[in-house]
């Protein structure tokens, strides 16, 4: 695992990282509920913890700037995997449609259960699937996720699936923002910033859309 990191592009690394987690964790499910297996959540999320030790190693070592954006990257990743999996055990969540599992990002490659048409990476969110938006967005860092960006992401995939806007609110300085990009890294969608001053009417969103377009 610590030498696939660097063979493959950071983007694609990030996202297998996490197609991997949510099938081998549906698949510890199976386990325990098809197969008698009490005891394998407990075992994955031992083995889970181990992984990141060894993630953490890395950092020591003499790697490159690109080298040591991605680890911290999927460590930021990896450790919020393992907060989800400690609050599953302590919720004894052990079905793939608990909604305590539902909520969480899920990536998956799958036809979608279309038939005749290719495998690609989707993304569930409760209710919502959308498509891995596959835009470039480089070797990036992610933000630390807390439970109230989990509500704010919750709500902004509900939106994107049902083609609406998702309008998040507060106190500046708060973070909202750098919420909205760090779910464009998750979905690998393109976020554009502009500052919506109280001059901006309907024909300055107009161009600026019509730019957007070309």
């Amino acid at each position: 695992r610590e030498e696939w990191y660097f063979q493959h592009p950071a983007q694609c690394v990030s996202c297998v990282d996490v197609i991997y987690w949510t099938s081998e964790l549906e698949e510890v499910w199976d386990r325990m509920t098809n197969h008698s297996e009490p005891e394998k959540l407990s075992e994955y999320y031992n083995g889970y913890g181990e992984q990141i030790l060894k993630t953490v190693e890395l950092v020591k070592t003499d790697l490159t700037s690109l080298k040591r954006t991605l680890v911290c990257c999927l460590l930021v990743v990896d450790v919020h995997a393992r907060s989800v999996m400690e609050n599953l055990k302590e919720d004894k969540c052990t079905r793939v449609d608990d909604f305590n599992w539902q909520k969480q990002l899920r990536y998956y490659w799958t036809d979608n259960n279309v038939e005749g048409e290719p495998k690609d990476c989707w993304i569930g969110h409760s209710s919502a699937y959308v498509l891995y938006g596959y835009e470039y967005l480089g070797n990036q860092p992610r933000l630390v996720i807390t439970p109230l960006t989990e509500r704010a992401f919750l709500t902004c995939t509900g939106a994107l699936a049902m083609n609406l806007g998702a309008a998040p609110q507060g106190p500046a300085g708060t973070g909202k923002t750098e919420s909205v990009k760090d779910l464009g890294k998750a979905l690998a969608r393109q976020v554009v910033v502009f500052n919506c001053s109280d001059g901006l009417n309907y024909k300055m969103m107009s161009q600026m859309f019509a730019g957007l377009a070309q």
